[in-house]
């Protein structure tokens, strides 16, 4: 009696919180199904869809910044912890696994976006606002000279990041101070005022 009373008992290998329950009290079930769902000591994970074209891109322990739709002000960085060996033949792609810090906010099921960060590059930026298109098709930005004057400065333009700036590819320096508002506005050796910041 004692021996069927043991075998009654089923016993978690990790210690932590139970998510879900598929198991019933008198289910009959088999070695196969799966029981339970635990979060292990709290932990959570985020699981991205990526396309199978960019796996070779993705290794284990590179960075993911992770935002969510409807909290703006949730932005966290998680590491990437497995890629799944199999990719789904209908949409080709893969699971990839990421470690989520242990934060309060996060509850299992939330809908997060995960980006990571593949390759990354030292380069030169403005504000878009900064970046005049010309009618000959060439582009430039107003730079502050001596006495507060604007010159403008031919410049070769790059990608368009996602936060509102160009990158610059030629035609500025680092020390360079280019005008920002108003620079439609303005003509070589207009005098211009700087506002404190």
């Amino acid at each position: 009696m004692l021996a069927q009373l043991k075998d009654t008992q089923v016993l978690a290998p990790v210690s932590g919180k139970i998510a879900q329950r598929n198991a019933r009290l008198g289910d009959i079930t088999s070695s196969s199904e799966q029981l339970f769902t635990i979060i292990e000591q709290g932990r959570l994970e985020l699981r991205l869809q990526i396309p199978e074209t960019e796996l070779t891109q993705i290794r284990p322990g590179q960075a993911v910044d992770i935002t969510s739709d409807s909290d703006r002000r949730l932005a966290l960085r998680g590491t990437v912890r497995e890629i799944d060996p199999i990719v789904t033949e209908t949409s080709r792609q893969a699971t990839v696994k990421v470690n989520l810090p242990a934060v309060k906010s996060l509850k299992p099921g939330m809908f997060l976006r995960g980006a990571v960060t593949i390759a990354t590059t030292t380069g030169l930026t403005v504000p878009a606002a900064a970046v005049l298109p010309q009618t000959n098709g060439s582009i430039i930005v107003y730079i502050l000279q001596p006495e507060n004057r604007v010159q403008a400065q031919t410049v070769t333009a790059g990608e368009i990041l996602g936060d509102g700036r160009i990158e610059i590819l030629s035609g500025l320096s680092p020390q360079d101070r280019v005008v920002v508002k108003g620079a439609a506005f303005l003509k070589n050796n207009d005098k211009v005022e700087i506002l404190p910041q």
